[in-house]
């Protein structure tokens, strides 16, 4: 991880978006205000010592607002990217595996050498529902405002996670040196441990962190339609959504949010795009 640390810009990435997961985890617990109660004497006000990023239409503290929307935005993003990454990279990871192991003819069940084909079918149907749709459907089956949405998302992020790991599982089967460990006599759970896991983070960080800042993307984009929380309970996209209309007149109250949550997404993308490189340069 040296060569991470090497690259300025990957260190900048990095505090800024520890920085925002921190503000959002401790930040609503230090801050004078509850992001609720209205100050009609200060609606829309410009960024001060007291409102360190300024008010909104009702006198509310933006940053303690952003603060509370973004430990629910996090928290959301966490859970789905976490669920759908073990559960993906394990689906992806034995079906790459078994097919490798149906491709060197050393599976002869049938129901087995079907598996693989079986688990990728799934995964396309699935990947033929709109995630706004996906989530969508389980906020009007289980209530609106009420969290499901974060298992509509995991849910959404299963296939693709299971196709990257899946690709990369059946190139390194390919390679040379399994057919070598398996000749020496190596299992195949040795196999998958010391040969396959190794050489597929690479494309499986670069994945993950992808997903991280699309889920980040997409929670904001179904906050501000209005589909995670309801009012008055702040969120990221709904922040947004709720100032709109002061965009000509006070536009800090829309880009100062947006300004953070930008560069936010951007450091995620680039911290994983560090550590797929140092992951890379390792094992050259």
């Amino acid at each position: 991880m040296r060569s991470f640390f090497k690259k300025p810009y990957h260190i900048v990435c990095l505090v800024f978006a520890l920085l925002i997961i921190l503000l959002c985890v401790v930040g609503p617990l230090l801050s004078p205000y509850t992001g609720f109660e209205m100050d009609l004497s200060h609606l829309y006000a410009a960024p001060s010592k007291d409102h360190w990023i300024g008010t909104d239409a009702l006198g509310r503290d933006l940053l303690t607002r952003f603060m509370i929307g973004g430990r629910r935005t996090l928290k959301a993003c966490f859970i789905s990217v976490a669920g759908a990454s073990l559960i993906g990279t394990v689906l992806g990871l034995l079906t790459g595996f078994l097919d490798g192991l149906a491709g060197a003819g050393l599976v002869s069940s049938r129901f087995v050498r079907a598996l693989p084909s079986l688990t990728l079918r799934v995964c396309e149907a699935l990947s033929a529902i709109p995630i706004l749709i996906l989530a969508m459907l389980f906020d009007a089956i289980f209530g609106f405002g009420k969290g499901y949405y974060i298992y509509a998302l995991l849910l959404a992020y299963i296939p693709p996670t299971v196709n990257v790991v899946y690709a990369a599982t059946l190139k390194v089967m390919g390679q040379e040196y399994i057919e070598a460990a398996r000749a020496l006599g190596t299992s195949n759970a040795a196999i998958l441990k010391q040969h396959v896991l190794p050489n597929i983070l690479s494309p499986l960080v670069t994945h993950i962190s992808g997903l991280m800042a699309a889920s980040v993307v997409m929670c904001t984009i179904l906050g501000y339609l209005g589909l995670c929380v309801n009012p008055p309970a702040p969120e990221w996209g709904a922040l947004i959504h709720e100032s709109r209309d002061a965009l000509m007149v006070h536009p800090s109250v829309v880009l100062l949010p947006a300004f953070l949550l930008v560069i936010f997404i951007l450091s995620i993308q680039q911290i994983g795009s560090g550590i797929t490189d140092a992951l890379a340069d390792r094992h050259r």
